[in-house]
């Protein structure tokens, strides 16, 4: 007589889970074999996991959910969306990693919208980063309004969620620049800079990240940039910073008058921001804005106009950055000792040679190298 038992209270389905507990315990030859049992009996139409993921016992049903993320491809793609109802904090969360896998085809978009608003953190954290995966607008919505409220480790999911919208709904991501939550905006922006630095430095193809348009008569645009310029006149200093990186890296000539008027900002972060971006336009009221900034009273300007000035740029900025090897914070003197590493300028030998004695072990540890370099070379890559 066949045996009634349900594959998911069996003995040999026990002894899966008995192995598969010891995933917490680092043993990768052994919990391996208790997927492998369920494999067998799926194999032999006696699949245990529909039945063990509605188990009443907790374990059964977090061990089960965790094993399918780690051994994906999971399939039962009903049954994990139903278990992000599941009372289990840490069911929930491993059903929300499993459910990533189905990012290709047919993405569980509108579970991860439901699960943004889960009441753990990390549950709403890793349903954001589902989304940043899925790149599908139809969650801008509501990722726009979590993140009116997001603070902490939630920011980024969100901000790199909203980042992956730009692909395909660009426009709608721009146009919350305008919202009246300063929140909101903050995220909005620094998404549209984490975008726009996949534009330059991951060498992707501008048109599929949605930056660059083509119109009917063959001209290619990008739409988003005047939308961008406008707010960097934004009362709040966070999202003009992210905005003028954006800019920086998207190298559009359209924002120079605006930078240049934000050369006058109040804001030293503002400034200097602006100055950069003037720099690398090619402006040479970017290039005496950061001279200029070599002398600014606040240490992180100093440390990053240094960082962003050459000794090719202008014939002041060799003796600004070796006035800032003698400069009380730390953080300058590394800064513009690097460039001078860089540069392996001979007039700079002697305030290398001082640096040998300076407080901070990175500085004289750059100071040697500097000094190899003008006597040896650079090395070979």
């Amino acid at each position: 007589m066949p045996d009634a038992t349900p594959p998911h209270e069996s003995e040999e389905f026990q002894r899966a889970l008995e192995l598969l507990d010891t995933y917490e315990k680092c043993s990768p030859k052994i919990w391996p074999a208790g997927d492998a049992i369920i494999k067998r009996m799926t194999a032999e139409g006696r699949d245990p996991v529909p039945g063990a993921l509605q188990h009443g016992d907790d374990r059964t049903r977090f061990l089960v959910t965790r094993n399918l993320q780690v051994m994906g491809p999971p399939g039962y793609r009903d049954e994990l969306i139903a278990l992000l109802d599941d009372p289990v904090d840490d069911v929930r969360l491993w059903a929300i990693w499993a459910l990533e896998t189905f990012d290709k085809e047919d993405p569980p978009v509108d579970a991860m919208i439901g699960a943004l608003n889960d009441p753990h953190p990390r549950v709403r954290g890793s349903a954001a980063w589902n989304l940043s995966w899925f790149g599908d607008p139809r969650a801008l919505d509501a990722l726009l309004e979590r993140a009116r409220v997001v603070e902490g480790d939630e920011v980024q999911p969100v901000r790199d969620a909203l980042s992956s919208m730009t692909a395909r709904a660009l426009d709608r991501v721009v146009t919350a620049l305008k919202s009246e939550h300063v929140g909101v905006r903050r995220i909005v922006a620094d998404a549209l800079a984490s975008a726009a630095t996949g534009v330059i430095v991951c060498d992707r193809v501008e048109d599929q990240l949605g930056w660059t348009r083509e119109t009917n008569d063959g001209r290619h645009v990008r739409p988003a940039i005047p939308a961008m310029i406008e707010a960097l006149n934004d009362p709040d200093a966070e999202v003009r910073h992210q905005l003028l990186e954006a800019l920086t890296f998207l190298e559009d000539p359209r924002a120079t008058p605006a930078m240049k008027s934000l050369l006058t900002h109040p804001d030293p972060y503002t400034r200097v921001g602006a100055a950069e971006g003037l720099a690398v336009l090619g402006q040479p009221e970017g290039i005496d804005a950061l001279v200029a900034a070599l002398s600014d009273p606040d240490p992180g300007v100093r440390a990053r106009a240094a960082g962003d000035l050459s000794v090719e740029d202008d014939g002041r900025v060799l003796p600004g950055l070796c006035r800032l090897l003698d400069d009380e914070n730390a953080d300058v003197r590394r800064a513009a000792l690097w460039q001078l590493v860089v540069a392996a300028d001979p007039r700079a030998e002697e305030p290398l040679r001082r640096a040998l004695n300076d407080p901070d072990e990175a500085v004289r540890d750059a100071a040697r190298e500097g000094l190899d370099r003008l006597q040896n070379g650079p090395e070979e890559a």
